[in-house]
């Protein structure tokens, strides 16, 4: 876990120690989510669902102690000494538990089963037996007209072109196939790595693979892990969605859907997070505009406390407006 905070740290100035730990054990959170999103961490969000609170806070005096990171006003940074070093701490690329990480294992197995199914026309021994991973595969499988054999195997071979040899390697000795028999990631890893290093590279293949085909969605493989990309959303947050876009306000939604209105609030400002494309039109910003704009801190890093106390805005409107602002700046400013 040591390597893990000092990659996190690599790229900031200071981070605020029990938000970093709400990061990474995924409390889902309005605060915590855009926290996350305007610190550039949802990547790790939620990557250590079972870190103890008393072994974070002990692994992180461990490093201060050690020289490695500062700890002050319930921040954690690194050190000068450490900030000369930033290269030795890389991160994989792709990881993004944030969106992958709730539902990682039943899509990786949804797409074992599914090329088990496909290559070797049921004949072996089936890797699955539940209701849902049947139901997917055989639901496909009707809709192709015996077509999905070639099918996967072009996109797998397109897919794996775009990946490095071994991430690439990684996820193909998975697959069990006529002539192969699938291994588990941590049959293939070397030994010698970490049981958290491990997960991290398991889940940069993984997650890099299901961003792929999250994006094709003429695929035969994005069609299989439809059901299952839902499956990691918010299910109440959508609905939220659905009834905004038909034009409920948030009152109106609040009241039809039994939710207190900061409830809706809240699905407001995550899906905003999740989608560059939200409808911030629907909002007029022109007020909290002409409040943060001036300030030379970055829109998204500013304090609604301290900004509310110069002249009262509305909650809703700035963070809306702050995630506005940074998916349209955040990667230069």
């Amino acid at each position: 876990m040591e390597q893990l905070i000092l990659a996190i740290l690599r790229e900031k100035d200071k981070l605020k120690l029990s938000t970093l730990y709400q990061i990474l054990i995924g409390k889902r959170t309005s605060s915590t989510i855009c926290y996350a999103f305007f610190h550039d961490l949802l990547a790790y969000f939620g990557c250590l669902t079972q870190l103890e609170e008393e072994s974070w806070y002990h692994t992180c005096q461990k490093l201060a102690k050690r020289g490695k990171v500062a700890l002050e006003d319930g921040h954690i940074s690194l050190t000068g000494q450490m900030n000369e070093n930033r290269a030795d701490f890389v991160l994989p690329g792709h990881i993004n538990f944030y969106r992958f990480g709730k539902v990682d294992g039943v899509g990786w197995r949804l797409m074992q089963f599914f090329v088990q199914q496909v290559t070797t026309n049921g004949e072996h021994r089936s890797l699955e037996n539940g209701s849902f991973y049947s139901y997917e595969v055989q639901k496909l499988l009707a809709s192709r007209n015996g077509q999905a054999k070639e099918e996967v195997y072009v996109e797998l071979q397109e897919a794996f072109q775009h990946f490095s040899d071994s991430e690439a390697n990684l996820l193909a000795r998975t697959l069990t196939g006529n002539k192969q028999i699938g291994e588990t990631f941590y049959q293939i890893l070397d030994d010698d790595l970490d049981t958290l290093t491990k997960r991290l590279l398991q889940a940069n293949a993984t997650h890099q693979f299901y961003q792929y085909f999250l994006q094709r969605p003429d695929s035969l493989i994005h069609e299989l892990l439809k059901d299952w990309y839902r499956m990691g959303l918010n299910q109440s947050l959508l609905l939220t969605r659905e009834l905004f876009l038909a034009g409920a306000n948030v009152q109106e939604i609040a009241a039809r859907r039994h939710l207190k209105e900061s409830t809706v609030r809240d699905h407001l400002i995550e899906w905003a997070v999740n989608d560059p494309n939200f409808p911030f039109d629907s909002f007029d910003f022109s007020k909290v505009a002409s409040q943060l704009d001036p300030l030379p801190l970055s829109v998204w890093l500013q304090n609604y406390k301290e900004v509310n106390q110069r002249e009262r805005i509305d909650f809703l409107s700035f963070r809306l407006y702050q995630i506005k602002r940074k998916h349209e700046h955040g990667d230069n400013q």
